[in-house]
């Protein structure tokens, strides 16, 4: 298969852009409203799998706070083409699990509450949260009295040492 397709929403054109299936630039700061507008897609066009929905307790709230983030009104404010965005909504209800992530940019700063808050709702909307490939929720180390390990740079690493490196909240 093709694996996994990765889609990069940011204002500029990064390292990552570069190596993503589709680059969505957007206006920076207008996160959040792509959020809402992906989410409010997602229920308007009944993209969701029901039974997701139907664990969501503050649903009705939700929907509420979205339903006036049209992809219209989206595209207004962040650029992205309405016909685009609905792609994506449906892109993220395929088989398999979408992960949806945030993180800062340097032409926006970090995101804000809201936001932050806004593409967890996504990730809990395409049914991807506590499945296989999906989002699981963080837990405690087995052994919490375990020590920290001491920090070193990345080019002090012996080669071959690592298996697998992930990078969070990298300047890319």
């Amino acid at each position: 298969g093709a694996g996994p397709r990765l889609i990069q929403v940011e204002s500029r054109f990064s390292t990552t852009a570069g190596r993503s299936d589709l680059w969505v630039p957007l206006r920076p700061g207008t996160e959040a409203d792509l959020a809402a507008g992906i989410g409010n897609l997602l229920l308007e066009e009944n993209l969701c799998r029901s039974a997701v929905l139907h664990t969501i307790p503050d649903l009705d709230a939700y929907r509420r706070m979205v339903s006036a983030h049209t992809p219209e009104l989206v595209a207004s404010k962040s650029g992205i083409d309405p016909a685009l965005l609905r792609k994506i909504a449906c892109d993220l209800t395929g088989p398999e699990p979408a992960v949806i992530i945030c993180g800062s940019d340097p032409a926006g700063g970090p995101p804000d509450g809201r936001t932050r808050a806004l593409i967890v709702a996504l990730n809990i909307l395409t049914g991807s949260v506590n499945r296989k490939g999906g989002i699981v929720p963080r837990s405690l180390p087995i052994d919490a009295a375990t020590e920290p390990v001491e920090e070193s740079e990345l080019c002090s690493v012996p080669d071959g040492s690592l298996g697998l490196l992930i990078i969070d909240e990298a300047e890319s």
